[in-house]
């Protein structure tokens, strides 16, 4: 159960940093992507609500493992798609070697395969339907 809330923390604070960088770029033209900040912003309390709640749990080995699993997934997913929004707000000089957003897209790439990867995910949710 904690391995999961550290994942699922460490997903939630990359999102939380690739929105909050996106929402100072949506300028512009760059405002037909408000709706999907929008979204994002609403996932992101989701995610951190679940978060806070199931690491404030007395008792971890009490937590709904499938609760654990839908979390990891979907803070995953979230970040993914944070930091994707973030890259084509920033453009080209995201992608720069030192920047940071070119950090979190490394580090946002990496998830949907560091173990339990997406696909150990969706496999132990539908087989615990």
């Amino acid at each position: 159960a904690t391995f999961l809330l550290i994942q699922s923390s460490f997903c939630w604070g990359l999102a939380t940093r690739s929105l909050d960088e996106a929402g100072q770029q949506l300028d512009g033209p760059k405002q037909v992507f408000a709706p999907t900040y929008e979204d994002l912003r609403a996932r992101l309390d989701s995610v951190e609500s679940r978060v806070r709640t199931l690491s404030a749990h007395p008792n971890r080995e009490e937590i709904e493992h499938r609760a654990l699993l839908q979390l990891r997934l979907d803070a995953g997913r979230l970040a993914l798609e944070s930091v994707s929004l973030e890259s084509k707000l920033a453009g080209g000089r995201g992608y720069m070697l030192h920047s940071g957003t070119a950090r979190r897209l490394r580090e946002a790439a990496f998830l949907p395969v560091q173990s339990p990867t997406e696909v150990q995910l969706q496999w132990l949710l539908a087989r615990s339907a």
